[in-house]
């Protein structure tokens, strides 16, 4: 039999550069080839014209499985590629997960959707194979029960990416003309209570006491008789209090008024999904000087656990800081990779595995073996015995402070140590608000602490604008520190003047939508249609599944591509104006910041040991999944430290990056410039584990005037602390930065993928000496 590489040929094409360089021609198979593609053969079948495969799930558990996977040695380490392949799915809630993954290792270089189709659609995608020495494979996987087919495969290999050295003879500031120059967000100010000389109340007056077993009742007792009087000022004094997680503190159109914590400690407890304070609809309010925490003692949120023992079937954990883990029916959500000697969760190409990971859905068969040992069965070819997690018990379970629909709100001085579900959430037409010394994060000193919230810190749904944060700290977080953008949503033409909902409407959506809104559709690459209307009714069609139609006084136009659905935006929401300055975010498993709104200032921030990456600007929808922002206009990123923030080699076009600027949608990148005018400036850059920034489908992005330092080795990756430009990027200007000298950056550079890039700027940049920060004598 012909070896795999043998079924590839050679054509020549020319570069950018002019240079000729070897591409590989589309491989003499299929989907259905054995000799290119290994089958998963319990969901998939080779169908008889040679081409194409079958593909039905409906059997299933809902969990994540491999369809179709290259073999080794179909793709190579290192190489661009370019796959283009057919396909169609009978079932509506069905989608293709697209992936290139290292064969029996983590580390995506691709990730994309194939969305709902019942009629034969052609997908391409671009990518590199990545730098893991496991051998790369181009995947597909399935998540929902489904029916579909895959057929018309090709691969060919793409040219090699245009590089532009660092540094050399010509290291002379460059003095081109930058263009329009982001200037970040307007500064604001928000408004503080009025009423500060009148009635002050105790909570201790209405029972609120460390001797009560549940102090919610009495404290919302007292908040309602200081909204019924008018008082100015809620007082707490200092202590421990034992708070339900059941019902909500409930500030509800409050104006004028002060909740004063005194540096109380209200510690949570209690199952189920719920809201520890809820701020809805109020205006001139500050809460201050509270801390927040769970109860560690009798239900740990999170774990750190080491594989001691697995089987085809099952994997013990060990619970390594417990004799005897308190929570004897524990939930075992989501494990992610720890490093026990530097107590991060920084490991490169770390394994994930998710469990339970919405309360009661796919909850595994689990059993003590001993004190501390628990056998848990399911997915255990993703374990190796030494290994250590952290393993939540708790993710998206509620959320410690929930804010909608409030104006000039202050929230100030306020530590949530740890919490079930997001620390902050942001909903409803807010605007005008502000965090100041808000901390969530563990205490000091608390070993047993390795999860503050159980999911994103700091989560924006949707709001009207104008938020600071300032002098904030973000930590021991397992999702994105702060995610702020508006909920876009993907829609289809139902009638002559209505469109349907395609992905699922969530219960917030549907609320936030009013008769009057005025209501977008973009193309699915996120071309404007020209269609801009009020919202006349919205009408259920099933609830349940999320489906729902809204309705419009004009006629709605054709989509650009026969067949295609619509992009959805609400202008009533515009989560924009925000600035983030002098804040901390450290010791994370996910992203730092994700901006998806506009007008943004980044400034003198720390960012240290993250996990995936420090700051991703982005927009984009998964139909089937989450459909986030409205794109990214003007955003200021300057004297900001990134320190170490992407250990877990996360990765973008197959290139570990410390930034990200660009689309995620369900099947291709688009060559419309949603996201454009971005400056990054005196930033430092220090132990990047890939490139710098990873830009694409952007337009007017600047580096300027940044350092990059990187004393210590990590992975030997030929571009490391350069950048990687691609896919529609243009206007690029990376000019007068310095890389300090590294003997593990030998080679600092400029990368740009052929015929993608246009209007690129790169002159002034300078290797310098890493002793003296001047230039390097040799050049």
């Amino acid at each position: 039999m012909r070896s795999v590489r043998s079924l590839i040929g050679v054509i020549v094409i020319t570069c950018l550069s002019g240079m000729t360089v070897a591409i590989s021609a589309p491989v003499a198979g299929s989907f259905a080839d054995n000799r290119v593609f290994e089958i998963n053969p319990s969901l998939v079948q080779r169908a008889s014209d040679g081409q194409s495969v079958t593909v039905d799930t409906t059997a299933q558990d809902r969990t994540w499985r491999y369809l179709v996977r290259t073999r080794a040695g179909v793709l190579q380490k290192g190489k661009n590629y370019q796959v283009t392949f057919r396909y169609r799915i009978a079932t509506p809630d069905g989608f293709f997960h697209i992936l290139c993954r290292p064969l029996g290792g983590a580390g995506d270089a691709l990730r994309a959707n194939a969305g709902y189709s019942t009629e034969f659609k052609t997908v391409q995608f671009k990518f590199n194979s990545g730098d893991s020495e496991l051998p790369p494979s181009f995947q597909i996987h399935a998540l929902e029960k489904m029916r579909g087919e895959l057929t018309d495969f090709k691969l060919v290999e793409t040219g090699a990416d245009r590089y532009f050295p660092v540094g050399g003879k010509n290291t002379v500031p460059w003095q081109g003309k930058l263009g329009k120059l982001p200037t970040g967000a307007r500064d604001f100010t928000v408004a503080l209570p009025k009423n500060t000389s009148g009635v002050t109340v105790k909570a201790a007056d209405f029972g609120f006491s460390p001797d009560n077993p549940d102090n919610v009742p009495a404290l919302n007792q007292a908040l309602a008789h200081c909204k019924k009087i008018g008082a100015a000022r809620l007082e707490l004094s200092p202590g421990t209090y034992r708070m339900r997680f059941h019902d909500s503190l409930m500030f509800n159109e409050m104006r004028d008024f002060t909740f004063d914590g005194g540096g109380a400690t209200l510690v949570y407890y209690g199952d189920g999904r719920a809201t520890g304070v809820n701020l809805a609809h109020c205006e001139r309010v500050v809460v201050r000087k509270v801390n927040f925490d769970w109860d560690w003692e009798h239900d740990p949120l999170a774990s750190i656990v080491r594989v001691v023992r697995v089987k085809p079937d099952f994997t013990d954990f060990e619970f390594v800081d417990y004799k005897r883990f308190p929570r004897r029916d524990l939930r075992v959500a989501f494990v992610t990779s720890y490093d026990p000697k530097t107590r991060s969760f920084g490991v490169a190409d770390g394994i994930d595995g998710r469990f339970e990971f919405s309360a009661g859905e796919n909850r595994p068969k689990t059993e003590w073996r001993s004190d501390n040992v628990l056998r848990v069965w399911g997915q255990s070819q993703l374990f190796r015995v030494g290994q250590f997690f952290r393993m939540q018990h708790r993710y998206y379970d509620g959320s410690c402070i929930q804010m909608n629909g409030n104006r000039h709100l202050t929230l100030e001085d306020i530590n949530i140590y740890s919490c079930s579900g997001n620390g902050l959430i942001v909903d409803g037409r807010q605007q005008y608000w502000q965090l100041r010394g808000v901390r969530v994060a563990p205490p000091k000193d608390a070993l047993r602490r390795v999860i503050s919230s159980t999911a994103d810190p700091y989560h924006v749904i949707r709001s009207c604008g104008f938020c600071k944060v300032e002098n904030c700290a973000f930590a021991f977080a397992p999702d994105d520190c702060i995610n702020a953008h508006d909920g876009s949503g993907i829609v289809g033409k139902s009638g002559p003047m209505a469109v349907i909902s395609r992905n699922r409407f969530s219960p917030s959506m549907v609320a936030s939508f009013r008769p009057g809104d005025i209501l977008e559709l973009r193309n699915l690459n996120f071309s404007p249609t020209g269609f801009k209307a009020p919202l006349k009714a919205i009408r259920e069609i099933d609830g349940a599944k999320g489906i729902y139609e809204l309705q419009f006084d004009q006629p709605i136009p054709e989509p650009a591509v026969p067949g295609d659905d619509f992009v959805l935006f609400n202008r009533a929401f515009n989560t924009g104006n925000m600035i983030i300055r002098n804040c901390d975010f450290y010791d994370c498993y996910n992203h730092a910041i994700l901006v998806q709104g506009s007008d943004f200032t980044i400034e003198n921030n720390r960012f240290r040991k993250m996990g995936t990456g420090g700051i991703d600007i982005i927009t984009g929808y998964f139909a089937k999944l989450w459909c986030e922002g409205y794109g990214v206009d003007n955003v200021l990123v300057r004297n900001n430290t990134f320190d170490m923030v992407n250990p877990r080699n996360n990765k973008n076009y197959g290139r570990a990056r410390d930034i990200y600027i660009g689309i995620f949608q369900d099947e291709e990148r688009t060559g419309y410039h949603i996201l454009s005018n971005i400056l990054f400036e005196g930033n430092t850059f220090i132990n990047s584990f890939g490139v710098v920034a990873v830009i694409s489908s952007a337009e007017n992005v600047i580096f300027r005037n940044n350092t990059f330092k990187n004393p210590n080795p990590t992975y030997p990756v030929t571009e490391r602390a350069g950048f990687f430009l691609t896919h529609d990027s243009q206007n690029v200007k990376i000019v007068n930065n310095r890389w300090l000298a590294s003997p593990y950056v030998p080679s600092p550079g400029i990368y740009a993928t052929p015929d993608s890039v246009t209007g690129l700027a790169v002159g002034g940049n300078r290797v310098v000496s890493a002793e003296s920060g001047t230039a390097n004598k040799e050049e």
